[in-house]
């Protein structure tokens, strides 16, 4: 577009666009969404959007640099800790013990 000076002017638009979708789930499939949300302390919506995002994966704004890799590893990390498991002795994770079974029946 031009002005009266004979400037060009640029008109930029930005969107931001939701989209709202409606999904008929099986109650088993609803039921276990519902019990991985409360297990992450998150509504059912935020688990389901985090879940789409994540399957969407990055636009082309977002592209994976190593600092976003290092967040999101972060996020993965932290996104476990409603686990309570004790974490594994070293001895469960040797080598020795990694092969005792390949390398006894060998002998």
């Amino acid at each position: 577009m031009r002005r009266a000076g004979g400037s060009a002017t640029r008109f930029i638009t930005c969107y931001n666009v939701s989209m709202t979708i409606t999904v008929e789930l099986q109650p088993e499939v609803e039921s276990r969404l519902a019990a991985q949300a409360a297990e992450r302390n998150v509504s059912v919506k935020d688990y389901i959007e985090a879940l789409l995002r994540a399957f969407a994966g990055p636009s082309g704004s977002e592209a994976s640099t190593p600092q976003r890799r290092a967040t999101e590893l972060d996020q993965w990390l932290a996104s476990h800790d409603y686990i309570t498991a004790p974490p594994l002795p070293d001895e469960a994770i040797s080598r020795e013990n990694i092969y005792r079974d390949r390398e006894d029946s060998q002998v």
